[in-house]
């Protein structure tokens, strides 16, 4: 439905209804009655000259008839149905009858002003009769009152409709924007704001209703952020201390001198440095992971992602080579260029092979694609390593999420190294998703605009 601002509303709907409708109405009322006077008068008029044209006929016809006592008693029953008062006088002046339906035949006079009719024969004759209709024209009549009732009614009426008007659209809305404030203001968003056709009232309940979707994903977020901080507290403490566990263990047992055999005593250092190594790890993913966090691209510089992804698998050719891993690379001749920061690709880029030369076991095989579809670059990096279940491929990227399956801690993961990777790719601007992969492992793809 159309909505006006209060000003126009109030300018061209309420001050032109408030009195052209009634003064409309009144005025059609008015001519319809005069249309119904004019009826009516038409109409007696007609009565009138039918009356004279039967006195003329039948009562002057007959004048050599008026003193004949027959015929007036014949003509009685004739006057009575028409309700004529008559008097005939002769043309020699004599009184013939006198009849009155009121009073019926008399020698007394017929007390009302009588019209006058003259025969051919110059016999006069005197009658009268009641009109068949109400005098409409008289202003006494309350039918005289009907426009100006029409035009009072008809005025109260659409003051009402436009008092009925303000009140939905302005002065519900209203209490509904303080009945909101109220539940806003006891943390319950479970409201609902009513519509007004007024515009400014509408634009307030939109800003209102704004603020409660705003305020809905706020209090969300913030749930979802204290969640994932208490899972991130949580993780940090198991992570954390199941290694400085092992540490104090293994150097109580050395320096309590438990430990005498050297070889086991060698044994012992190797697994305390391999647990500070890992703490270290754990330490530097943990900083990474925090610069994404406040992160935004604001200056961005071209970048050749089938460059830096192949400089990327040079560096990574000894540990390849160590594990005794098999490497295919696929990509077009020509650069692809994007917009970005080239370190924070190069971080995301070294993770996915990090994660997949991490879970593929010796003499296995890692693919590495790139390509360009239409305008987005898309980078795969697949493996036949130890699969994830599908159900697991959502929580996959968030961090220090433990999946039950062989890609577990026990290979010395930090758990946020696929989270850096989310966050790298969504501040470029694209999409990361894991699925299965055509050797049975797992498969990785990255998509960003070119």
């Amino acid at each position: 439905m159309r909505k006006y601002s209060l000003r126009n509303w109030f300018l061209w709907i309420c001050i032109p209804t408030l009195f052209v409708i009634p003064i409309f109405l009144a005025f059609l009322s008015a001519n319809w009655l005069q249309h119904v006077e004019n009826k009516a008068i038409q109409q007696i008029n007609d009565h009138e000259e039918n009356q004279r044209q039967w006195l003329l006929e039948v009562v002057g016809g007959e004048i050599n008839k008026w003193e004949n006592l027959n015929w007036q008693q014949q003509l009685i029953p004739e006057l009575a149905k028409r309700h004529i008062d008559l008097r005939l006088i002769t043309p020699e002046g004599k009184l013939a009858l006198v009849y009155s339906t009121e009073m019926g035949e008399t020698d007394q006079q017929v007390p009302v002003t009588l019209h006058e009719l003259e025969t051919p024969e110059h016999g006069l004759i005197y009658y009268y009769y009641p009109p068949p209709y109400v005098a409409i024209t008289d202003k006494d009549q309350p039918i005289q009152q009907l426009p100006f009732v029409i035009w009072i009614v008809s005025f109260l009426g659409i003051i009402f409709y436009h008092l009925w008007y303000l009140k939905r659209s302005l002065l519900t809305p209203i209490i509904g924007i303080q009945k909101a404030n109220q539940q806003i203001a006891k943390q319950n968003l479970n409201f609902t704001l009513p519509n007004s056709q007024i515009e400014e009232v509408e634009e307030l309940l939109h800003s209102v209703r704004s603020m409660q979707s705003a305020l809905a994903t706020s209090i969300s977020k913030q749930a979802k952020l204290e969640e994932e901080r208490n899972l991130t507290l949580a993780s940090l403490v198991h992570d954390f201390r199941t290694p400085l566990f092992t540490l104090a263990n293994c150097l109580t047992g050395i320096r309590s001198g438990i430990v005498q055999d050297p070889d086991k005593k060698e044994r012992y250092l190797e697994i305390c440095q391999d647990k500070i190594a890992y703490l270290q790890q754990l330490l530097h993913h943990l900083q990474e992971y925090q610069k994404y966090a406040p992160l935004s691209l604001t200056e961005k510089e071209p970048v050749d992602v089938r460059a830096l992804v192949e400089r990327l698998l040079i560096g990574f050719q000894r540990h390849i080579e160590q594990k005794k891993q098999h490497l295919r690379w696929e990509s077009p001749d020509e650069p692809i260029i994007i917009m970005g920061k080239n370190h924070l690709l190069e971080r995301v880029f070294q993770n996915v092979l990090d994660n997949a030369h991490h879970y593929t076991p010796a003499e296995g095989t890692i693919w590495v694609k790139v390509q360009k579809i239409h305008d987005q670059v898309v980078i795969i990096v697949e493996d036949n390593g130890p699969g994830v279940p599908k159900e697991q491929w959502d929580n996959i990227f968030q961090p220090f999420i433990r999946l039950d399956t062989a890609r577990g801690t026990y290979t010395g993961g930090s758990g946020l190294g696929l989270a850096i990777v989310q966050k790298g790719v969504k501040l470029h601007g694209g999409s990361v998703s894991v699925e299965s992969g055509e050797m049975g492992g797992l498969k990785v793809e990255i998509r960003l605009a070119c």
